[in-house]
């Protein structure tokens, strides 16, 4: 999930990869150009990764099915956005 000062949005993402570079953790996440939130995740400086455990099914699906471009995703989901850190997040989400 990513703000570019405008625009909160999230995506489901199939494709990341996650390690230790230098000792310290890191994640990479592929958002391919096409996607609506691409151009939010370009204009952010950071952004979250929000693991949801299974009782969430139902709005990860959503978040795959939905575009941001249509609807406000955010506010339809169900789910309570914190944007108290230097990120946007979802409270309910377990990390």
């Amino acid at each position: 999930m990513a703000s570019d000062g405008k625009e909160t949005n999230g995506l489901t993402i199939g494709w990341a990869g996650f390690g230790v570079l230098w000792r310290k953790p890191m994640a990479t996440v592929y958002v391919h150009k096409t996607r609506y939130s691409k151009h939010i995740f370009n204009h952010a400086k950071y952004y979250s990764i929000c693991f949801m455990d299974q009782e969430h099914k139902n709005q990860l699906g959503y978040f795959g099915r939905v575009s941001g471009r249509d609807k406000n995703k955010m506010e339809k989901c169900g789910m309570a956005v914190n944007n108290e850190d230097v990120a946007p997040y979802f409270e309910e989400s377990s990390v």
